[in-house]
């Protein structure tokens, strides 16, 4: 969860910083309206990280006792 919320940070500070550096100013709605896909981006990825974490997860406990052969 530290990750997300870091990663979610530095892509907040990059909006900014391109915000400022382009003379659009740093609003609230122009914060929002450019840094929504990049929040969208890291959402997706840590679902999808941990999606792909729990099905990795089964498939090791599956391997190591979870079948049984008769």
């Amino acid at each position: 969860m530290l990750a997300a919320c870091l990663d979610l940070e530095c892509s907040l500070v990059f909006v900014a910083i391109g915000r400022s550096v382009h003379a659009r100013g740093v609003t609230l709605a122009g914060m929002a309206s450019t840094s929504w896909p990049f929040v969208t981006a890291v959402a997706l990825a840590f679902l999808g990280a941990a999606m792909l974490g729990w099905r990795l997860l089964a498939g090791l406990a599956a391997c190591l006792g979870g079948h049984r052969g008769a």
